[in-house]
């Protein structure tokens, strides 16, 4: 999947040199202002451009706003800060899992964190959480995704499959390390390819099946159907022409082993498994007990009032 974006890299830095706002570069040149300029007090000329550069303003709750400034504000200092407890922390507030705006929200604070929005949950094949669950387990399953970009994000600049695609980035917008780092390039250039297709469906060969909390309660019948269902999920893909070349799955000891069929039917069919670890920071999945007191703080009603 990688391939089309170093085959297509004109045409995506000529969607992400456009104007916008009356800003010449914008797409690069407002998000190293808004890194440049984020500190411990944000004025309210930073807020509003932070909301307007991640397209916060049509879709975040207006009332809701200031608590998620106040929890940005509060993690300058607590740097990097756990996506799955921020989640957790947020939730009160917003009454809903903002998986996206929490990845930005970390993501300015340590830049090095992956960005979540629609296209790279498209570009990824990543389904939503399945219905019913609780909000604990649907931060865990978001959490599972976060940590999938992490590590692909590793993966991808440890192999150099994108190599040439980001020399190109650099290349054209003059952007040092320093300025921005490699997982923004790899999140701008899959956006700036969503941008060239017109479209935001996927075409990726990774597909990510993360373990669902609720799973070891079911009965043996439950749990082998679950590895069917992801069998014909990934057939339904391949007759529509996709080729998914590897599962990423969540190892866990709360979570499914795949059965030895399943593996033997991957090996079949050419298709790599990929274990990602739960504990790729060194960190548990958040639930009320791991949320820090400055994040409960920050998301006070005092904070909400300021």
């Amino acid at each position: 999947m990688y391939n089309m974006l170093n085959a297509n890299i004109t045409a995506i830095l000529n969607v992400l040199n456009q104007t916008r706002a009356g800003s010449p570069q914008y797409h690069v040149a407002e998000y190293q202002w808004l890194l440049n300029n984020f500190t411990s007090t944000l004025s309210p000329g930073y807020k509003q451009r932070y909301a307007n550069y991640w397209g916060m303003n049509p879709f975040f709750p207006a009332t809701a706003l200031p608590a998620y400034f106040s929890l940005l504000t509060a993690a300058s200092a607590h740097k990097p800060v756990s996506y799955a407890n921020a989640l957790m922390a947020f939730y009160p507030v917003s009454r809903r899992i903002d998986k996206s705006f929490i990845s930005k929200l970390c993501h300015t604070c340590s830049p090095h964190l992956p960005l979540i929005d629609s296209y790279i949950s498209n570009f990824y094949f990543f389904s939503q959480p399945p219905l019913g669950l609780s909000v604990l387990n649907k931060v865990a399953f978001y959490d599972g995704f976060h940590r999938f970009l992490q590590a692909e994000s590793k993966r991808v600049l440890t192999t150099g499959v994108l190599t040439p695609a980001i020399n190109a980035f650099r290349a054209y917008f003059s952007a040092t390390p320093s300025a921005i780092t490699d997982e923004k390039i790899i999140d701008s250039l899959i956006w700036g390819w969503s941008q060239v297709r017109g479209v935001t469906s996927g075409d990726a060969s990774v597909t990510l099946y993360p373990y669902v909390p609720t799973l070891p309660t079911m009965t043996p019948r439950q749990k082998d159907g679950v590895w069917r269902k992801l069998k014909r999920d990934v057939e339904k893909r391949r007759e529509q022409g996709i080729q998914i070349g590897t599962i990423v799955l969540r190892s866990d000891p709360n979570g499914i082993p795949p059965p030895d069929w399943f593996l033997e039917w991957c090996e079949e069919a050419g298709i790599n498994i990929i274990f990602i670890d739960n504990d790729i920071n060194g960190e548990i999945i958040a639930d009320e007990t791991t949320i820090p007191d400055w994040m409960r703080e920050a998301v006070s009603e005092k904070s909400k009032d300021c």
